[in-house]
C-alpha cells in the first residue's frame, strides 16, 4: 500500500519516543502488503488491534501506546493517516466525535420533526370519518 503520509508520523515520534520504533514497524509493514479488505488488516495486526469506525480504520500500535486514524483506500491501494495520538488523545477526540454525532443526530432529528409537522405527516391528529 502507498501510506499518505510518512511525516505525520515522524512528526508525531518527535514528541513521543517511546513509539518510533512501533510506528515505524507499522509503516513498514503498511507498506509491503496490498491490504484485500479490514480483515486482511485486523489478520496481519490482530483483531484486538484494529477496529472499524467509519470513514476511519482504528489501529492500536505499540502495545497500545498510540493510534492511527486511517482511512484505507483498498481498490487504490491507498491508506490515509488522518491523526496519530497518544492513548489519552484518542479517547479526548473520540468523546469530541460522540459529542458531535450526536448534536448532529438531534439537529436532524429535530428539523426532520418540524417537517413532518408541517406536512401534516404521521403524527397529526386524523379528523373523524363523517357518517
Amino acid at each position: 500500500m502507498f501510506v499518505i503520509s510518512r511525516k505525520m508520523l515522524r512528526e508525531f515520534w518527535a514528541k513521543h519516543a517511546e513509539c518510533e520504533t512501533a510506528l515505524k514497524a507499522w509503516f513498514s509493514t503498511a507498506q509491503r502488503i496490498d491490504f484485500r479488505d479490514l480483515n486482511h488488516v485486523k489478520a496481519t495486526f490482530g483483531p484486538k488491534h484494529v477496529d472499524l469506525v467509519r470513514p476511519w480504520t482504528i489501529i492500536n500500535v505499540g502495545s497500545n501506546k498510540c493510534r492511527l486514524i486511517v482511512i484505507m483506500k483498498y481498490r487504490q491501494r491507498r491508506v490515509f493517516i488522518r491523526h496519530v495520538f497518544t492513548h489519552q488523545e484518542y479517547d479526548r477526540w473520540n468523546d469530541h466525535r460522540r459529542d458531535d454525532e450526536r448534536r448532529e443526530y438531534e439537529r436532524i432529528s429535530g428539523a426532520y420533526e418540524a417537517m413532518r409537522r408541517k406536512a401534516g405527516g404521521p403524527g397529526r391528529e386524523r379528523k373523524e370519518k363523517r357518517s
